[in-house]
């Protein structure tokens, strides 16, 4: 094992220190980098680790002072935004949330405030694909007062096909119970945001254009294109205007919840955005903000009438249609729609590590969220035990790329800590396979198999656990994948790493007797991980497969090339005989790309 494997994927995304302790995206920029000279904050370079940066009171105490100066230098440019919008709209009464001289902003700005200015400001550098670049509209609409040129009735047919088709592509395994208003929450944002609409509307209008690309190349092409474009900037233009709104109205108990709610829910639907046009560019500046938003949030506690996912579940459709606990009831879509959407920011945070070598942005807080609060299988299908172990994989790869720099590393400590989540993993698996069984012998069965298989999906209940289970399985084998590499070293040729590559095969071909072809689109994460560490042209030809099963609609219009793409790197980098030791992480820093693997 190479001692500078991870250290070395570690320094291809350099980081100033600055941007470090605020866990910032970072230009790399030298001797100053942009991300601070524009915020009027010290760059502390990319030298030695500064002696302050201990993780002790010291540490805090600078962050605080830089956060400190971030507010300052917020309030003085928002007010000098003000002050030219007042200027610009003299005479209009277009906007009257607009702050004027006369009103200043608040001095005591939550975290939450922070993020959409951290929004704002990663909006303004959002890039489009070269295609789209070149044939993007000669003018841009502007945000108020605006009549589209496709109409209102193309609007609806748009926004039915995002929720007929995109929603389920976004999270395929979500399912709602009748009793938590089902996918009510989603609507009823959809009707109050203007942004998220407009949002969804251009993944409508992106999804269709996808198909349409490969067989059509006319009026038609070229129109959902023009859609495209134009509903993609219009929801970047009301974001704006929606966040700098939000500032003041974030900090109630009660309005402020749905505020956060709302940006949240424009956030995820930005990630998609971007997730499918390849998942390689900008969703890192969204996931910053949405990790700000949901660090700020008192989650569903009993203070703030908060309910847990078996609360929800407790009221039966009788109960709901006709009224009864009405006391609830206000709370009901706000409690449904934070569920899902904080959970959905916790399982892009953790999944993230893996393409960016840092820890969860949500670490400390994902435990309070997964344990008891928030069903993360009934929103992506898998049980949240194995994502905080992935989280807590992600920390470990990140103690030894800093300790291997450092020159400090004790490899007892890291087989001592690997050996923990070895653990975990083992007696997670070894109690999915426990169920799996109890399932089976319920049926008279010693195994899935073809007539297991029919059983299950001609049970409903039966085939939803079961799909849970078999998703779960798949991340937690290819989750040892991730660790393996972490304490044994990136080669395939390692017993340990093989072993888990192929436990990840049996286990993905078990899913596909519950799930159809198309539920690998949702599995790109360990399909990833695992296929990068595959080391023979057979168990590389499966994996291959994998991903070319799923047909050209997937390949356009989602990740899954850019994922074959880093695998084949790995795979491409050994056979030329190439030094390093090469995973995942490796083939996207040569790649240039940094893959959210979604």
């Amino acid at each position: 094992m190479s001692p500078n494997q991870n250290a070395t994927a570690r320094q291809q995304s350099i980081c100033c220190w600055t941007c470090k302790l605020r866990r910032k995206k970072c230009d790399a920029t030298k001797p100053t980098c942009r991300a601070c000279e524009s915020r009027d904050i010290p760059c502390y370079g990319f030298g030695d680790r500064p002696e302050w940066m201990n993780g002790g009171e010291e540490e805090r105490a600078e962050l605080n002072k830089i956060k400190d100066a971030v507010k300052k230098n917020n309030k003085r440019k928002r007010t000098e935004m003000s002050r030219s919008k007042t200027e610009e709209n003299r005479g209009k009464s277009r906007r009257t949330s607009v702050v004027n001289d006369e009103i200043q902003p608040i001095d005591g700005r939550s975290e939450v405030q922070e993020s959409t200015h951290e929004f704002l400001e990663g909006e303004t550098s959002l890039t489009t694909p070269d295609e789209f670049s070149k044939k993007t509209l000669s003018t841009t609409p502007t945000p108020s007062g605006t009549r589209f040129l496709f109409g209102h009735d193309r609007e609806f047919e748009l926004l039915m096909h995002y929720l007929d088709h995109v929603f389920a592509l976004q999270f395929r395994f979500h399912s709602p119970s009748v009793a938590s208003g089902g996918r009510g929450w989603l609507l009823w944002l959809l009707n109050d945001t203007l942004p998220l609409r407009h949002a969804a509307l251009s993944l409508g209008a992106l999804h269709q254009h996808s198909l349409l690309a490969r067989s059509v190349r006319g009026q038609r092409y070229h129109d959902t294109l023009n859609e495209l474009n134009e509903h993609h900037n219009r929801a970047l233009q009301e974001l704006q205007i929606f966040l700098q709104s939000s500032y003041e109205d974030s900090i109630g108990a009660e309005s402020g919840r749905k505020r956060r709610l709302q940006i949240l829910a424009c956030g995820v639907q930005l990630i998609s955005f971007e997730l499918f046009r390849g998942g390689t560019s900008q969703w890192q500046v969204h996931l910053d903000a949405l990790a700000t938003v949901v660090r700020s949030m008192a989650i569903i506690d009993s203070s703030s009438n908060g309910l847990s996912p078996s609360q929800l579940d407790v009221y039966s459709p009788g109960d709901v249609i006709q009224g009864y606990g009405s006391e609830i009831q206000p709370h009901r879509l706000e409690d449904t729609a934070e569920h899902f959407l904080v959970g959905a920011v916790l399982w892009f945070d953790i999944l993230s590590c893996a393409s960016t070598n840092d820890a969860p942005r949500l670490h400390s807080e994902s435990p309070r969220f997964l344990k008891d609060k928030i069903d993360l299988a009934n929103i992506i299908g898998c049980q949240p035990w194995i994502a905080l172990v992935i989280g807590d994989i992600a920390t470990l790869s990140v103690w030894k790329a800093d300790a291997t720099v450092a020159g400090s590393i004790s490899f007892w400590t890291l087989f001592g800590r690997g050996d923990r989540l070895r653990r975990r993993l083992e007696d997670g698996i070894s109690s999915l396979r426990k169920s799996i069984d109890e399932t089976f012998a319920e049926l008279g069965l010693s195994h899935l198999g073809t007539t297991g298989a029919y059983l299950v999906l001609t049970n409903p209940a039966l085939q939803q656990e079961a799909i849970k289970r078999a998703i779960t399985l798949v991340f937690a084998y290819a989750a040892q994948v991730y660790l393996n590499t972490i304490i044994s070293g990136a080669d395939p040729k390692l017993d340990d790493v093989k072993n888990s590559v192929a436990d990840t095969m049996n286990a993905l071909q078990e899913m596909q007797y519950v799930c159809d072809a198309q539920a690998l689109r949702s599995l790109i994460w360990p399909i990833c991980i695992a296929g990068s560490m595959a080391g023979d042209l057979p168990t590389q030809s499966y994996f291959q497969s994998l991903i070319q099963g799923l047909g050209d609609e997937a390949h356009d219009f989602g990740n899954s090339a850019t994922a074959l793409k880093v695998m084949q790197k790995c795979w491409s980098s050994r056979i030329e005989g190439s030094p390093q030791f090469w995973d995942w992480t490796t083939a996207m820093g040569a790649l240039g790309q940094r893959v959210l693997l979604v």
